[in-house]
């Protein structure tokens, strides 16, 4: 019986090891949909930005990649 076990044990640590994968994989997308929609909302600012202040094309492109 104690054989049995041994025999077990792989089959549980590989379903861990599946589930433990996945959450990485959704934890990475989610981080990168979050940083991509954060780093893209201040875009449409730009057009006020250059209307007021007198930002250039270069100086907002600058600023967008930075």
């Amino acid at each position: 019986m104690h054989g049995s076990l041994q025999h077990l044990a792989p089959a549980i640590n590989q379903a861990h090891r599946g589930g433990t994968l996945r959450l990485v994989f959704v934890s990475a997308v989610v981080s990168l949909v979050v940083s991509s929609a954060a780093a893209a909302a201040a875009i449409p600012l730009y057009n006020i930005y250059r209307a007021e202040d007198g930002f250039t094309n270069v100086g907002i492109s600058i600023a967008v990649v930075a």
